[in-house]
C-alpha cells in the first residue's frame, strides 16, 4: 500500500481486534453490551481513518507515481533525440525503440568509421559545450523538479528511496557545474550511458531501470 510499516500493523491490528471483539461480546449482558459497543466504535474509527487518510494516501501516491513514470519517459525520449542529432542519425525510424537498453547499446556501440562510434559523436557533441550540453542539462532539471515534487507530496518511508533521489539530485548539480572541454564532461557521458543502457560501471549491467525501480517504491 505504500503506507509506512507501522501505520498498516496498526490499522490491521485495530480493525481485528474490533472485529474479535464485536463477534465475541454479542449478547445483551450489560458487561457485554458496552464492551462490544467499544469494538464497534473502533471498527468504526479504523473505518474512518481508512476512508479519510489511508486510501487518499494511496491514491495520491498512485497520481505521483504515474507522473514521474511519464516525466521519466519524456526525459529519455527528449535525450534519445538529442542523441541521434549528435550522432547525425536523425534517418533512424523508430526512436521508442531505443528506450530498450539493448537496441540502444547496440545503435549507439556501431562504428561509424575505424576511430569512432555514434556514441563518440555524442560524448565529442557534450564536450564540445555546444547546445547539446545546455540541453541536456535541462532536461535533467526538469525530471529533478518533478522528484522534488514527489518528495514534498508525499512521505517516502523507504530510506534507500530517499537517498538515491538525493544522490540524483546532486548528480544534476554536479552537471550543471560541468565545464565542456575538461575531463568533467567523462563524469556526465557515464551517467548517460548508464541510464540509457542500464549499465552499473561498479556493478556491470543491470537487469532493471534503477531509476523506474525507485518511482515505483514510493
Amino acid at each position: 500500500m505504500h503506507l509506512s510499516r507501522s501505520t498498516v500493523l496498526t490499522l490491521a491490528g485495530v480493525t481485528g481486534l474490533s472485529l474479535l471483539g464485536i463477534i465475541l461480546f454479542d449478547s445483551k449482558e450489560n458487561m457485554n453490551d458496552v464492551l462490544h459497543s467499544v469494538f464497534v466504535a473502533l471498527l468504526a474509527s479504523a473505518a474512518f481513518y481508512g476512508g479519510t487518510v489511508a486510501i487518499p494516501e494511496i491514491q495520491r501516491r498512485r497520481r505521483i507515481r504515474t507522473s514521474l513514470r511519464r516525466q521519466y519517459r519524456s526525459f529519455k525520449k527528449s535525450c534519445i533525440g538529442l542523441f541521434l542529432i549528435a550522432s547525425k542519425s536523425q534517418e533512424y525510424d523508430n526512436r521508442d525503440n531505443l528506450l530498450d537498453p539493448e537496441e540502444f547499446k547496440r545503435y549507439f556501440s556501431n562504428r561509424i568509421n575505424e576511430s569512432q562510434t555514434r556514441w563518440d559523436l555524442v560524448a565529442t557533441a557534450i564536450d564540445g559545450g555546444n547546445y547539446l550540453f545546455d540541453e541536456l542539462v535541462r532536461e535533467f532539471e526538469s525530471l529533478i523538479r518533478e522528484i522534488n515534487y514527489a518528495r514534498s507530496s508525499v512521505d517516502i518511508h523507504d530510506e534507500e528511496v530517499q537517498e538515491f533521489f538525493s544522490r540524483a539530485i546532486d548528480v544534476v548539480h554536479r552537471l550543471k557545474a560541468t565545464k565542456p572541454g575538461t575531463d568533467d564532461y567523462k563524469y556526465f557521458c557515464r551517467n548517460l550511458w548508464g541510464i540509457f543502457a542500464r549499465w552499473d560501471f561498479a556493478t556491470g549491467q543491470r537487469e532493471d531501470d534503477i531509476i523506474e525501480t525507485m518511482i515505483e517504491r514510493i
